[in-house]
């Protein structure tokens, strides 16, 4: 595994040498931005962030342990882990398109139901983000859904509201809630 400093160095350069011209100035200004940005402008960055450009970012964020309860559960639930179910948690048997959200998903799962995650000043519709983000097939194994989706994952917070006012790439004009777009 990657320090968090190589993680964002090497998403740097991967972007720098991306065809779209403004995709390794984003990323520097990303890498530079990350680490002096409060724990609520990391969560507005997750709602806005385009994965196309990569999860490096992601990932860097849900390592950090200020970043709140809510934010690793908006990059989890935005990760589509319901399109996981059909493979049981094993990585060989995900399609290749899939395999970096089955890591960001682990991951996240793995620290939060370990505790990683103290913070939970930042509200969370957990029934919401399973309904439109989480992706479940229909119908689904409930044992299936316990091990990708633990039952503490789908525990709403009760906090600050807290969405996006301006994305760090494109202005947005709702400040909701995930799950309440």
């Amino acid at each position: 595994m990657f320090a968090v400093d190589d993680l964002l160095r090497r998403w740097v350069e991967e972007r720098a040498a991306s065809p779209d011209p403004g995709d390794g100035e984003y990323a520097q200004f990303i890498a530079d931005w990350l680490p002096l940005a409060s724990s609520d402008d990391w969560h507005r960055m997750i709602l806005g962030h385009n994965r196309e450009l990569g999860d490096a970012p992601l990932f860097w964020i849900m390592r950090q342990p200020r970043c709140e309860k809510a934010t690793a559960l908006g990059i989890f639930y935005l990760a589509r882990p319901g399109l996981l179910l059909a493979h049981d948690g094993d990585r060989s048997r995900t399609p290749d398109r899939l395999k970096r959200a089955f890591d960001l998903i682990g991951e996240i799962r793995m620290r939060y139901v370990n505790g990683f995650y103290r913070e939970a000043t930042i509200g969370f519709d957990a029934v919401e983000a399973l309904r439109r983000e989480a992706r479940l097939p229909a119908p689904f194994d409930q044992r299936a859904l316990d091990l990708v989706i633990p039952p503490e994952m789908r525990i709403s917070i009760v906090g600050r509201k807290l969405g996006l006012h301006y994305g760090v790439r494109n202005a947005f004009l709702r400040d909701s809630p995930l799950g309440a777009r």
